[in-house]
């Protein structure tokens, strides 16, 4: 990835990610300071014990470069993982910046639990954190020192009845629709 915030380093990104956690790969995905323009949506998928940490928030963006309403990371099948020191750039037309939701079971996926969201930005998007979208859950995370802004939608949205223990703590939630 180039992460100069014009190049397209959606296709960079994806392929780190799918070897991301695999025997002979890294579990851990360390994005340096840059900006790094994502046009479709990129996926994790069947993983546990992963992570995505930047250098920093004001300085490590994942910014949508994609077609409104679109999904910037997808977490699909994704446990006990961390997603920390980001800033996720829905640049006003983004539809959900992270979207932690299994879509189902049957291909050896785990439930989307335990997973970390820590001194993030979630900006300028419809939802900043959208769980258990495909009505299967998304439980026991945690988001904490996070900030919020400018969501259309919510801060965090929650989409069904098995999406709980969400722990929220010490997060900002500034000029949003709503904030959870």
């Amino acid at each position: 990835a180039v992460g100069n915030g014009a190049v397209d380093d959606t296709s960079a990104l994806q392929s780190a990610l799918n070897d991301l956690g695999k025997s002979g790969h890294a579990a851990v995905l360390y994005l340096p300071a840059g900006t790094y323009r994502i046009t479709g949506t990129v996926t994790i998928q069947t993983r546990q014990y992963v992570s995505i940490i930047g250098a920093d928030p004001s300085t490590t963006t994942l910014k949508w470069g994609g077609a409104t309403g679109g999904v910037l990371l997808h977490l699909d099948g994704v446990a006990y993982s961390r997603f920390d020191r980001l800033t996720f750039n829905g640049s006003g037309t983004a539809g959900v910046l992270v979207d932690q939701s299994l879509t189902g079971y049957g291909q050896g996926q785990y439930f989307d639990t335990g997973n970390e969201y820590a001194d993030d930005v979630f900006q300028d998007a419809t939802y900043g954190i959208r769980a258990g979208n495909n009505n299967l859950g998304a439980a026991e995370s945690s988001v904490l020192r996070c900030q919020f802004l400018r969501h259309s939608g919510a801060g965090i949205i929650l989409k069904n009845f098995n999406a709980l223990d969400w722990f929220i703590w010490y997060c900002t939630f500034n000029d949003n629709y709503d904030g959870v």
